[in-house]
């Protein structure tokens, strides 16, 4: 068999498909499936232009820091979650998605009244960190790898 065909990590794929024939064959309450992005939300607003995201994906996420700690390359390179093109390093679950700092170098890029492009897992050297909520004895599944443009600040202003 050629060695593209092969598949190197069988594990993920194993604990994957076990997964799926859980919960669509047996009927399981287990998730299967990657949580997917549904919106992006500014919830905090400074003069310079978004302060604080909200992340909101299809079913509730929590944050796992990857286990090797910092990028081990370029910090470019990584761009784990990146906004404006600056790496966000401030991130954290609450109530089922996640409040996301902006950057500061993010913030000067997109001043108020202009877009912010939001990407997770966009780089070289993708790690997830944003898993759906497991239940017991089941890991959670990580996101899916996303961009999305969140529209200018001022259509949030009062």
């Amino acid at each position: 068999m050629p060695e593209s065909l092969t598949i190197r990590y069988k594990a993920p794929v194993g604990l994957r498909l076990s997964l799926a024939a859980q919960a669509l064959a047996y009927g399981s309450k287990v998730p299967y499936q990657n949580p997917a992005i549904r919106a992006i939300q500014p919830i905090e607003i400074t003069a310079a232009g978004p302060g604080k995201l909200r992340l909101t994906f299809d079913v509730a996420v929590e944050v796992i820091p990857p286990v090797r700690g910092p990028c081990p390359v370029a910090p470019t390179s990584c761009a784990w979650l990146s906004i404006n093109g600056a790496n966000a390093t401030d991130y954290s679950a609450v109530n089922g998605s996640v409040v996301v700092t902006v950057p500061a170098a993010a913030a000067a890029a997109a001043p108020r009244g202009d877009a912010v492009l939001v990407d997770y897992l966009q780089g070289d050297w993708p790690v997830p960190f944003i898993y759906a909520q497991g239940v017991p004895g089941y890991p959670g599944l990580p996101a899916a790898p996303f961009s999305d443009v969140v529209p200018p600040i001022s259509v949030f202003d009062e």
